[in-house]
């Protein structure tokens, strides 16, 4: 995507700092050290950010991408994005090669993932300088900014907090972890989605019941994020937005693979709160997106409109907590 072009008003930006090509192995069994025969394979632009583009495409808004690119995965990575219809803004990071992600899927049992996740290539400075000219650019025509996902080597630990910092009156939506969450969350997102872990780590406190989980949510509230939502895995999701505390899950039928599934959830999140949707809404949304990606191959593959509905029809609570 040429710098200069004017980008659709009603797009949502993601950015992608350490985008992978996800490769996806499926065999009958496997253990260390053997020899093992792939029986069907697949490949994919991953990243989590890439997941969240993906799905919100399914869910009908435009979405463009600014990415760290390297080398010739990097360009293998930009093929497979745009043969999703997905536009970007690739930026080359020199002398390297975007990384590689490996899961291995034991056939019939999703349940037996295995992934390995490299770090990624290390990012100069006038490499990231020129990511932040490319945000900022992006910025004046996007409907919202999506900052999901690790951080390559190189970046510095603040740097999802510069960027937020970049975004003026453009809504930022954060899913990160550790140190980089800490730094970013301290910027006043109007969105953020930590798992259970990770909000026990940026909150220094184990979360275990009702009360602990209704506590981290006004802490994030009162931090100036306004859509609060922690992902609890097969426990569901808790929600606060308007106001209001919502708890609620989705019992998938038949579970094809989960990766993906939380950048599904986040995407569902963001769709409906642009849309300004209540509450219970909101979460039902994201609750059915990541079920819809959780019974699909491709990560953050929501499928058509009518996987969507088939999620929304699966077994569900949903509850409000006072």
């Amino acid at each position: 995507m040429d710098r200069g072009e004017v980008l659709d008003s009603s797009a949502v930006v993601v950015v992608n700092l350490n985008p992978a090509i996800d490769r996806v192995l499926h065999v009958s069994s496997w253990r260390p050290g053997d020899t093992v025969r792939v029986e069907r394979a697949a490949c994919y632009a991953g990243g989590k950010g890439t997941n969240v583009g993906r799905a919100l495409k399914r869910l009908g808004l435009p979405v463009k991408t600014v990415n760290l690119l390297s080398g010739r995965t990097g360009q293998l990575w930009a093929n497979l994005l745009a043969d999703e219809g997905i536009e970007g803004e690739h930026i080359e990071v020199p002398g390297s090669q975007t990384r590689i992600n490996v899961t291995v899927c034991v056939q019939e049992d999703a349940s037996q993932e295995t992934h390995f996740i490299d770090a990624g290539p290390q990012v100069p400075e006038d490499v990231w300088e020129k990511a932040k000219r490319g945000v900022e650019a992006s910025l004046a025509f996007a409907r919202c900014l999506v900052l999901t996902g690790s951080l390559p080597p190189g970046l510095p630990t603040g740097a999802y907090g510069d960027l937020a910092e970049l975004s003026g009156e453009v809504p930022v939506c954060l899913d990160t972890s550790g140190p980089p969450l800490e730094s970013a969350v301290e910027k006043g997102p109007w969105m953020v989605k930590p798992n259970k872990a990770e909000a026990e780590s940026l909150f220094h406190r184990v979360l275990d019941t009702k009360d602990d989980l209704r506590w981290a949510v006004r802490r994030l509230w009162e931090l100036g994020v306004r859509v609060a939502a922690i992902s609890l895995g097969e426990e569901g999701a808790v929600l606060g937005w308007k106001g209001e505390l919502w708890w609620g899950k989705i019992s998938v039928d038949r579970l094809v693979s989960t990766v993906g599934c939380g950048d599904a959830f986040l995407a569902g999140l963001i769709s409906a709160a642009l849309q300004d949707a209540s509450t219970e809404e909101v979460l039902l949304q994201a609750l059915a997106a990541g079920a819809a990606s959780a019974i699909r191959e491709g990560p953050g593959d929501i499928g058509p409109p009518d996987s969507l509905e088939e999620a929304r029809g699966m077994p569900r609570v949903l509850e409000r907590w006072e």
